[in-house]
């Protein structure tokens, strides 16, 4: 894949998985042909930025585009990831039109947003500086969240929003979010998911959405943009499996 953004933007089915093991050999692992793209979870696992920085060169190798899941929109982590070499950004708990015109502002060179200009990776350490600006236009995906009662509420908002490539959901944690509604007032999750979604197709951005697995993959056909699982995961599952069939050879054989 040349151009995530295009791929993104035009609403392409792509499916990628979550890295959350801080270490390239993990990424390399999730490099097959079934992955269109990784995801680095800097929001929940332990990944800091110089081992990113290794992580996305590891994807480079594999020609895997990587995207990288921010703390916030706050901390400089967004610029820090695409200055490092990353594709795009997801960022989380974006619940306003103002969050999210400022994932545009920190995402973007001028005229469109302020993002600084500087000599690190993803300028080529500076060789690219006078067309860093235009490129990045081109090839920045910029994801935010939608994982709140509030996010829900301002969708419409938020997915109208210029800058904006698609729009993704975290399902659990809207779940736990939903339970600060008072019941009188709380949709039910899959209404909460629809909302979203009505608000994204009117709006023609791509929609996406987590998923621990692809049990369910089929009822998930309106989102484009789906991140199954995480290395983490997977692992997990290949344990249980393994020893589920183990335990099954030794019941029949016992």
């Amino acid at each position: 894949m040349k151009n995530l953004k295009e791929a993104v933007t035009n609403r392409a089915p792509l499916v990628g998985c979550f890295v959350s093991i801080p270490h390239p050999a993990s990424v390399e692992a999730c490099a097959i042909d079934c992955v269109d793209f990784v995801c680095f979870d800097a929001e929940h696992a332990s990944i800091g930025r110089e081992t990113m920085e290794h992580m996305l060169r590891a994807a480079d190798c594999r020609q895997l585009p990587a995207l990288v899941r921010v703390p916030d929109a706050t901390t400089g982590w967004i610029g820090w990831a695409l200055d490092a070499g990353a594709q795009g950004v997801v960022v989380p708990r974006v619940e306003t039109e103002d969050d999210a015109r400022q994932v545009v502002r920190a995402a973007y060179f001028a005229p469109r947003g302020q993002r600084g200009v500087g000599i690190a990776r993803g300028s080529s350490y500076g060789a690219q500086l006078r067309t860093i600006a235009q490129s990045a236009h081109e090839r920045t995906c910029v994801i935010v969240q939608i994982e709140t009662f509030t996010g829900v509420r301002n969708a419409a908002c938020i997915a109208n929003v210029p800058g904006i490539d698609a729009v993704f959901i975290g399902p659990f944690d809207l779940a736990q979010s939903l339970l600060a509604v008072p019941e009188s007032e709380r949709p039910s999750l899959d209404d909460a998911i629809a909302a979203i979604k009505k608000a994204c197709d009117v709006a023609g951005r791509c929609l996406g959405i987590f998923r621990p697995d692809d049990s369910d993959r089929h009822k998930w056909s309106g989102f484009p943009l789906l991140i199954i699982g995480t290395d983490v995961t997977f692992l997990q599952m290949g344990i249980r499996s393994s020893r589920s069939s183990q335990r099954s050879k030794c019941s029949s054989t016992c």
